[in-house]
């Protein structure tokens, strides 16, 4: 993961210069992350985790920005701590996730020509695509224990029955969102934001589909996986459902964000080297 961002940095740079971006700005962020899945479907806010991140962004017009971000938080939930109809299954997970993402800012207002006279207040919005680590856990025995290598929903198990196939650990997702940016000096914009992750999993939490055959469970994976795979206490939920495959899981980072802007290339300002003429910014 941290090979792919140091490469998109680069490839960024890259195009700053020969675009003749005019300025570049390095940050970080921290906030909250949260998940909507099969064990929380409203992102319930008592299941909130910290996240925080990183970034680069190169300035290509009054509008737009390219911003390469890393960021990493915890998702969690827990059917024990839920009100839905679903909480009987006992289940529980947390994940942390790992994020290297490119995604394309439009500034709503421009402002006047240039970008370090920009408005002190300026609504955002903002997509682009993501890459993203992450491997679900189950609480179980006093300890948190790693639950795709089990398969507990019979992914691994070699049966004449069909079961899902094992998923993947590493994912893409589409990151989308809404925020605003206040000028706090020439160099130094505070912003606020709220980024929801589009996926295309729906194992982010471990559990989509069907509750598998417990006997050939605990002949080919022992007891700790028929345990992490039905925690209800029904020994009868053999092809129930465990999940819901028909809706793939998603994440919310919701962040504050602080970004220094610093000249990169272009003629700067209007009579000097800073100008405000740079091609990039009419």
């Amino acid at each position: 993961m941290i090979k792919r961002i140091l490469f998109l940095v680069l490839v960024t740079m890259s195009l700053a210069s020969s675009a003749q971006v005019g300025y570049m700005g390095v940050g970080f962020s921290a906030g909250a992350s949260n998940y909507n899945g099969d064990l929380d479907g409203h992102f319930t806010l008592r299941f909130t985790r910290l996240g925080y991140g990183v970034h680069i962004a190169g300035v290509f017009s009054r509008h737009i920005t390219v911003r390469i971000s890393y960021y990493t938080g915890t998702i969690t939930a827990f059917d024990s701590l839920s009100t839905a109809q679903t909480s009987y299954r006992n289940l529980n997970f947390q994940s942390k996730i790992t994020e290297g993402a490119v995604v394309c800012i439009y500034r709503v207002f421009g402002g006047p020509r240039g970008f370090l006279p920009r408005r002190n207040l300026t609504p955002y919005v903002f997509a682009g695509i993501a890459g993203f680590d992450f491997n679900p856990q189950g609480y179980i025995y006093g300890k948190w224990v790693d639950l795709e290598p089990i398969g507990t929903e019979g992914q691994h198990l070699v049966s004449t029955t069909v079961y899902p196939k094992p998923y993947k650990l590493q994912q893409f997702s589409i990151p989308i969102g809404v925020g605003v940016f206040y000028k706090l000096t020439e160099h130094w914009d505070l912003g606020f934001e709220v980024g929801f992750r589009k996926t295309f999993t729906d194992y982010l939490d471990d559990v989509s589909t069907d509750y598998p055959n417990k006997a050939e469970l605990f002949a080919q994976e022992g007891q700790i996986a028929v345990d992490l795979s039905d925690r209800s206490g029904n020994h009868n939920n053999l092809g129930g459902h465990r999940g819901n495959a028909s809706a793939n899981d998603s994440y919310v980072y919701t962040n504050f964000n602080l970004t220094y802007y610093f000249y990169w290339s272009g003629k700067g300002r209007q009579g000097g080297k800073h100008g405000n003429d740079c091609p990039a910014f009419k």
